[in-house]
């Protein structure tokens, strides 16, 4: 039996290209999550606090 073939890592001299990467979706998607639950907690300390006291509004 032979073990399966792991992918060949660049070597010191072979520069590794932006293309050949991929897209980070992932880094992508928690900074959207984190940017929405960002929104959603600031608008409800908006309408609880502030407006919960009576601030005056428009």
């Amino acid at each position: 039996m032979s073990a399966p073939s792991e992918p060949s890592l660049p070597s010191a001299n072979e520069q590794l290209r932006p293309d050949e990467l991929g897209h980070p979706r992932g880094t992508l998607a928690i900074v959207i999550i984190f940017g929405l639950a960002f929104g959603v907690a600031w608008f409800a300390m908006y309408v609880l606090q502030f407006l919960g006291r009576g601030a005056p509004h428009s």
